[in-house]
């Protein structure tokens, strides 16, 4: 699967309650991290493995995207923002998104993490697989932050197990997913509506794949893991978008 056909949309709508803390006036994606937004480290990690498209689905400060965009320069040509005028959950949200796309393959991702993935493998992968819908999943030792994912032999996911206090290692989901645009037009317009809790849970009879990876992974949304984010990256203090 080429990766010029497949247009990314980035979920960066959420109201980072855990974050504001420390960050209490920026929308969770664009919090700085090694001196600049988060959001344009993973805009230039996405645009160096040859995603041409990226749209930025936003809702909370949804009024500081078009800024940031701007300030890219180069960088930002071809990122278009969806705007959600009320919540609807990461399944609503891409699914208002989804009219602005040119594509019949949709890479979906978190705007608060990241993993290091070779995004042609796990395109390849998808294609091999012969899925409508396939999730990135890393290994962590610790899963009570993210819940548990359960994979066949066949690297079909069997079930998501629910967030649990005790530590446990395990496969996460590691929010990063290819989906046939069929897949996304058939989810309810205008209508609050998760991925994780209601759309992938639905597809446990064979119809979501598993690709997993091994690289450096990080979620920004509490601020004990933006505490370490530039150093997981490899970011230096200095860094401009």
């Amino acid at each position: 699967m080429e990766l010029k056909g497949v247009d990314a949309i980035i979920l960066a709508g959420g109201l980072g309650t855990r974050l504001r803390a420390v960050v209490p006036d920026t929308a969770k994606p664009l919090a700085e991290v090694g001196g600049a937004p988060f959001l344009a480290f993973v805009l230039r990690w996405l645009k160096d493995q040859g995603i041409e498209r990226i749209i930025l689905a936003v809702g909370y400060k949804s009024d500081q995207f078009p800024p940031f965009i701007k300030n890219l320069g180069k960088l930002g040509e071809n990122v278009k923002v969806s705007y959600e005028d009320e919540p609807l959950g990461t399944g609503g949200a891409l699914r208002l998104a989804a009219d602005l796309s040119e594509g019949k393959t949709m890479l979906v991702m978190n705007g608060d993490s990241y993993i290091d993935l070779d995004l042609q493998a796990f395109a390849d992968a998808h294609e091999r697989a012969g899925a409508k819908s396939t999730i990135v999943v890393t290994k962590v030792q610790d899963t009570s932050r993210f819940g548990r994912v359960e994979i066949d032999m066949d690297n079909k996911v069997t079930a998501f197990r629910e967030k649990q206090p005790n530590s446990e290692a395990g496969s996460i989901n590691a929010g990063v997913y290819l989906l046939d645009k069929s897949v996304v037009n058939s989810l309810p317009k205008n209508q609050n509506i998760s991925l994780e809790k209601e759309v992938f849970p639905s597809l446990l009879d064979g119809r979501l794949a598993a690709f997993e990876t091994k690289g450096r992974f990080i979620d920004i949304g509490t601020p004990e893991t933006f505490a370490i984010a530039a150093e997981v990256l490899g970011i230096e203090q200095d860094a401009n978008p």
